[in-house]
């Protein structure tokens, strides 16, 4: 979670619908505990969801259900993690952020020597 995070307190992720108020306040408390005040809770909602959606998959994973569907699961990750990032470019974003975003794809795919898993340019 520290790394989808990390990553949100430098971008602006785009605007969600409205939450609802209970789930904006909760968000509002988990900000104050976390450390991560000035984070949004529409960046903090993007953060819980970037995490449940990759760990769903990791634990998919580890039960052998995409190899029992004949999907690969390290290009389903990796393509779930390029899905998510593109969800963060903006059309002007400054090559510092997308070399942060590149780093974060590479972390999260655990594989660096695999360049080509985190270009979607």
């Amino acid at each position: 979670m520290d790394a989808f995070l990390a990553v949100l307190s430098d971008l602006t992720p785009p605007i969600n619908d409205a939450l609802p108020e209970t789930l904006e306040g909760q968000l509002q408390d988990w900000a104050q505990h976390s450390g991560n005040p000035s984070l949004s809770t529409a960046a903090l909602h993007l953060g819980l969801t970037w995490w449940s959606r990759l760990h769903g998959l990791i634990s998919l994973e580890l039960n052998g259900h995409p190899q029992a569907t004949g999907i690969n699961p390290r290009l389903l990750y990796q393509t779930e993690v390029q899905t998510l990032l593109r969800r963060l470019e903006a059309p002007r974003q400054h090559h510092s952020k997308q070399r942060r975003l590149r780093s974060t794809c590479k972390l999260l795919t655990a594989r660096p020597a695999q360049a080509d898993a985190c270009s979607w340019q």
